[in-house]
């Protein structure tokens, strides 16, 4: 007895169902993107407004009047690259008048900004600049002090977060791999006597090749208080003036770790540990190549009024050259009721000859500080400064 075939009917209702399946998978998807990717203008000129009027508020802790302006914004890119077109930023720096300073304003824009979500409600926002940026000044905005470019956009992802009902401001920025700096080296004079000279601004550019996956990190609360943390890790970086292959200077990596907030007594604590090199380049370039430093610093207040002292601790630092090293290492308490931390330290210098010659030579030991200097050194020593090697 045979089993019947099943009826030819059923063949092409299955393949419906799989259709209507995949079409509705496919709706839902599409759904389920623009809900994460869509962007609203009014919401994204919103957030813009948000974060110009924080710069604006952190430059003058800083006692500079920071300010952030734009010609229009556009919605651009589809279902799954949807972003915001942000034409023509412009950010300018101006030290605040009553801070006394002569230093110029700078004004830094760029032709367009791009700006895609990293959440839904736009609490995180990734900024990309195609570049080039250019620097100059209100004075003279047609002359450029510095232009940047780049190998692929500068990327900056900001983001706003609650640690322990504490608002705290995101910023993480991606190193491009090159980065070329055209800045204006000086400015000659040119033409004929007895005639007005014409100024010729004279540019140098430099290229900068940077370790993939080197970034900067930071966090910081918005509530005043200081506290956060920044992190900062670049591997290997090279700097080279575009005239001048030889004038190369290689920098094997580059860290910094530092952080401020309260420890497990609830007191304010801060940590700092930094991490140069070595800097290596020709002696040419670089005399005292190659240069390191290490840094391991860490502070610790007091929770409460009742507690005696703090502690500063300086667990190393290391400035090494080819000819002299530094390296110290220290630990105070800070008292609660002394101006003067209590506690000691230990320094050891390398080579003092070669150093004191250096300072003498770039004007960083004058014959005015010079003698108190030897007679400090000698108390400490208890040899002539003249004499000392180590």
């Amino acid at each position: 007895m045979t089993t019947p075939a099943a009826p030819e009917s059923s063949k092409p209702k299955n393949n419906l169902y799989l259709y209507i399946l995949l079409a509705l998978g496919a709706v839902i998807l599409a759904a389920f993107l623009a809900s994460r990717v869509g962007l609203d203008k009014a919401l994204v000129k919103s957030r813009l407004d948000e974060y110009a009027a924080l710069l604006q508020e952190k430059g003058r802790e800083h006692h500079r009047d920071i300010s952030f302006t734009y010609d229009d914004l556009e919605i651009a890119g589809g279902i799954t690259n949807r972003h915001a077109v942000v034409h023509n930023p412009v950010l300018s720096v101006k030290p605040l008048e009553e801070e006394g300073v002569a230093a110029e304003s700078i004004v830094i824009s760029a032709p367009d900004m791009l700006i895609y979500p990293a959440a839904r409600s736009l609490s995180a926002l990734r900024f990309l600049l195609p570049g080039p940026i250019n620097f100059t000044t209100p004075q003279e905005p047609e002359k450029s002090l510095l232009r940047i470019n780049t190998n692929t956009p500068l990327e900056v992802t900001i983001a706003q977060q609650n640690h322990n009902k504490v608002p705290y401001t995101n910023i993480s920025h991606k190193a491009p791999g090159t980065i070329e700096l055209t800045y204006l080296r000086e400015k000659q004079a040119q033409g004929v006597e007895d005639a007005t000279p014409e100024v010729v601004p004279v540019y140098e550019t430099i290229e900068i090749s940077i370790a993939p996956g080197s970034h900067v990190d930071t966090s910081f609360a918005d509530d005043g208080s200081g506290f956060g943390k920044v992190d900062v890790s670049y591997g290997k970086t090279t700097l080279m003036p575009k005239t001048a292959p030889e004038g190369l200077i290689t920098i094997a990596g580059a860290e910094l770790h530092w952080g401020f907030g309260l420890n497990d007594k609830k007191a304010p604590a801060m940590s700092n540990k930094v991490h140069l090199g070595p800097v290596s380049a020709a002696p040419e370039v670089l005399p005292y190549a190659p240069v390191e430093l290490t840094l391991d610093a860490a502070y610790a207040g007091v929770a409460s009024p009742q507690e005696e002292a703090g502690t500063l601790t300086l667990r190393k630092f290391e400035l090494s050259t080819k000819e002299s090293t530094l390296a110290a290492n220290a630990d105070f308490t800070i008292s609660t009721t002394d101006i003067l931390p209590a506690g000691s330290a230990q320094i050891k210098l390398s080579n003092v000859p070669f150093m004191r010659a250096q300072m003498q030579k770039y004007q960083l030991l004058t014959e005015k500080n010079e003698a108190w200097v030897a007679d400090l050194v000698e108390k400490v020593t208890g040899t002539a400064f003249d004499q000392l090697q180590d």
